[in-house]
């Protein structure tokens, strides 16, 4: 509860403005970074970091399958936690629970993760690059999938 003493000179909208000021003092939700959601793949067979913000020096558990690791927001907010390395499988749920929040994420997977970028083929289907290139046509074809 915030009370406000003011001289007559303010009006109460300047009274009201103040009240509503944020204050240093008020605990942030934690936050995963936006990398982290719903129908994720996460890296087999290696330890995962995943981070996110919070308030400073606020306690993170982190819960996937049968693991649970703690840490701890910096000065700055920012917290980072690493889970053992994975056996691939899933679907499983990812937990991340703050001081006054939990994060739910659902539908992850364990598996290969391969990044891709700067490449303007990377848009196109293989089978229309096939045409010109024999091997490709029977790597396709011998492909469990379609």
């Amino acid at each position: 509860m915030l009370i406000v003493v003011a001289p007559r000179r303010f009006t109460w909208l300047s009274c009201l403005l103040l009240a509503l000021w944020p204050s240093g003092a008020t605990n942030a939700d934690v936050k995963l970074a936006p990398v982290f959601g719903d129908h994720m793949v996460l890296q087999r067979e290696m330890p995962v970091p995943i981070w996110g913000t919070a308030s400073a020096g606020e306690s993170v558990t982190l819960r996937f399958r049968d693991q649970e690791k703690k840490a701890t927001a910096g000065t700055d907010g920012n917290w980072i936690g690493r889970l053992d390395a994975l056996a691939a499988g899933g679907p499983d749920a990812l937990s991340i629970v703050g001081s006054n929040s939990t994060i739910k994420v659902a539908d992850v997977l364990v598996g290969e993760v391969w990044v891709g970028s700067g490449q303007s083929n990377m848009a196109g289907v293989a089978r229309s690059y096939a045409a010109n290139d024999p091997e490709l046509t029977k790597l396709l074809a011998a492909a469990p999938y379609p």
